[in-house]
Formats: structure tokens, sequence, C-alpha cells
């Protein structure tokens, strides 16, 4: 791997998304849609399809669906007690106690009345403490890319050490993939192989391009490209 090279003297600021990357809502949202609607979907049958947006979005009943989901997104019970990622809190406990390593913050597509809740939840889990930086609710979800491209790009000129950002969100690693080809100072992007990205990923045959800082990674090899950087 070539990231190495680049990485700064003051070391690398690790910023985490949560949802498929951390923890793992999904077996709740089958339970709770299941409920509303009386239907019978398995996550499994989810998370082929990117999501319960991409699953329905032909269904007639997804304008409902949609409102109710919002609610759930708010809801800071909804959002808390779930089970992590296989892995995750290990790989990320390890990494926050290498030299140089700290994990900066977390970056989430959960808006900002659930903040709160989130950071308990991932106390609770034995996750780093970090702050938990939730997408204002004046950011619409469709937008979700640009917010977080612009959240990284201010850390980059904020805070030291080298950017890298773990997130299960293939199309923010294309746009940060892209960035790279052209910044002096790269962002770091690793997608993560969560149970929403792997079949595309798998389907399409995207690979890591290290010169331009890309990554697709499951947790034990998140490690050691994180690693490499330090």
């Amino acid at each position: 791997m070539s990231g190495h090279r680049d990485a700064t003297p003051a070391g690398v600021n690790l910023v985490v998304d949560i949802d498929e990357t951390l923890l793992n809502p999904l077996p709740r949202w089958a339970e709770r849609v299941n409920r509303r609607f009386g239907w019978d979907i398995a996550s499994s049958q989810v998370e082929p399809a990117g999501g319960w947006d991409n699953y329905l979005a032909a269904h007639p009943d997804y304008p409902a669906f949609s409102v109710f989901a919002d609610t759930l997104r708010a809801d800071p019970e909804f959002n808390s007690g779930l089970d992590p990622i296989d892995g995750a809190v290990e790989a990320l406990t390890s990494l926050g106690d290498l030299p140089g390593v700290r994990v900066g913050c977390y970056l989430t597509t959960r808006p900002a009345p659930v903040a709160a809740a989130t950071a308990a939840d991932l106390r609770r889990l034995g996750f780093p403490v970090a702050p938990v930086v939730a997408r204002p609710e004046s950011v619409d979800r469709a937008r979700t890319v640009d917010w977080k491209t612009g959240e990284l790009e201010r850390l980059l000129t904020t805070g030291p050490g080298q950017v890298i950002v773990i997130d299960d969100n293939l199309a923010l690693g294309r746009r940060l993939c892209e960035r790279n080809a052209h910044a002096a100072t790269p962002i770091v992007g690793i997608v993560f192989l969560g149970p929403l990205t792997h079949t595309e990923v798998r389907k399409r045959g995207i690979v890591s391009c290290p010169e331009h800082h890309f990554y697709v990674a499951d947790w034990k090899e998140t490690v050691t490209i994180v690693k490499s950087y330090a």
C-alpha cells in the first residue's frame, strides 16, 4: 500500500460512520416495519438491495414507509440498544490504542436529535469515546455525501493528522477517490464491507485503489490499512 508515504507527523485522525459500520440496526428495522405494515420481510432480503429505501422504492406503500422511516430515524429509543457489527468494537479499540492514532469523531447520517442517545450507546458497547457529529436537520438525507465530504474537508484543515474515514457508503468512497486524484492532501476513504455494501462491491468488481487512497475492506483489513498510514 502506498498510503503510508503521505502520513503526517501528527498521526491519524479516524472518522467513523455508525450504522452498518459499527452498529447493525437492520434486524430492528425489519421488526418495526413488519409490525407497522403487516409485512414479513427479512433483513436478508433488504441487504442485497442496499437498504430499505431501495428495496421498497417501487412499492405502492413506499410514501407511507418513507414517513414512518423518518420517525424511526429521529427516535432516540429506536436508535439505542443495538448490537455491534461483528469485530467492530475490537478493531476500533485496537486502532485507538495505537500510538499516533485517535478516533476524532463519529460522523453519522443519523439526525442531530439522536446524537446524545447514540453517544451513550457507543459508550455502553465499549467503543472509544469521541464526539458524535450527526446530520443537521437542515440537511436532507439525499445530500449525505455532500454533507459528509464537507465535514471531512473541514476536519482536514482544522484538525491535526491524516484524516481517514471508515464508512459503508460507496458513493462517499467514490467521491473521495475522485477528489484524491487531484488533491494535494488526501482524505483516505475506506469503504467498509457492511451488510448493505458488500453485494454491490462484489457484483461490480470494485477493488481498492491505494494510489488514490481508496480501499474496500472488512474490519480485519481496515486495521491493516490504518496501520500502514500510522
